[in-house]
């Protein structure tokens, strides 16, 4: 009498689902990792610009806005814009959430670069809180 022999399967054809499972999810926290480090080195970049040092700058010697976003002031990480750069010109745009002991806020920053030197054109600053949708304007043209 002949018995049927049956060939038995691998640990891999038993576990087909796993290893799929396995694999979408490496290649899914490989594909964030990476953003997130991309996202990281343009926001240091940003941070690192003159553009963004003046203007925190001179942000800190404003005593009213000082003393009504409240010490220590620190920005947040979710700043939006752009710096280009081509020589000895340039220029910035940057919106920077900002977060004070008191109150939260949005700085507006442009600035640009001739022959080398950055200088900044406009800085605004809008409190969260304001119903009054008042803007601090501390340089440049309130009526942009």
């Amino acid at each position: 009498m002949n018995v049927p022999v049956t060939k038995s399967r691998t640990w891999m054809e038993r576990h087909v689902a796993l290893v799929v499972v396995l694999l979408v999810g490496v290649i899914g926290v490989t594909l964030v990792l990476c953003a997130g480090g991309l996202a990281a080195m343009v926001f240091h970049l940003m941070r690192s610009s003159p553009a963004y040092t003046m203007a925190m700058r001179r942000l800190n010697e404003e005593p009213a806005i000082m003393r009504r976003l409240g010490e220590p002031i620190e920005p947040g990480w979710l700043m939006t814009g752009n710096v280009s750069t081509s020589g000895e010109t340039g220029r910035a745009n940057m919106r920077i959430p900002l977060k004070g002991a008191k109150e939260s806020a949005e700085v507006f920053i442009e600035a640009v670069k001739l022959a080398g030197q950055w200088k900044l054109t406009y800085l605004e600053v809008r409190f969260e809180n304001d119903e009054a949708g008042k803007r601090v304007v501390i340089v440049g043209d309130s009526e942009q």
